[in-house]
């Protein structure tokens, strides 16, 4: 079963995207900041990361730099969750698509068929290296 680490600072988001994932077949984690996420990512590494951008003390960003600046963390794939569109640029300048973000207030079939989408491929992928 994948594991889906969801990190948001609201609470409500977590459970109401738990809900749905867990229905789905997905096991879930959670952290409600940027440094829990990265304990709960060096507790156990995840199959995928949904990622708030706008937290206090931590933003997604510095969470998504820290952790593909390691090696053995730097191939979690991670979605970004954002309110605003104004992040287009900082995503721009680190790398990230249209194709690796989703906007506030998330559609949750949409996310739902994103995530199970990327965990395919990405399991897809693993199978096609050995």
């Amino acid at each position: 079963m994948p594991t889906v680490l969801l990190v948001d600072d609201e609470p409500k988001n977590v459970k109401y995207l738990r809900r749905k994932l867990e229905t789905e077949g997905i096991h879930v984690t959670e952290a409600y900041s940027g440094q829990k996420c990265l304990d709960a990512v060096d507790a156990e590494i995840p199959n995928l990361i949904l990622l708030d951008v706008m937290m206090p003390e931590m933003d997604g960003i510095n969470v998504f730099k820290c952790i593909k600046a390691q090696d053995r963390t730097h191939n979690i794939p991670i979605i970004f969750v954002t309110v605003i569109s104004a992040n287009a640029e900082k995503f721009k300048e680190i790398g990230i698509t249209s194709s690796d973000h989703i906007t506030k207030p998330i559609d949750l079939n949409n996310t739902v068929n994103r995530i199970k989408s990327r965990l395919s491929f990405d399991k897809f992928r693993l199978e096609q290296d050995f």
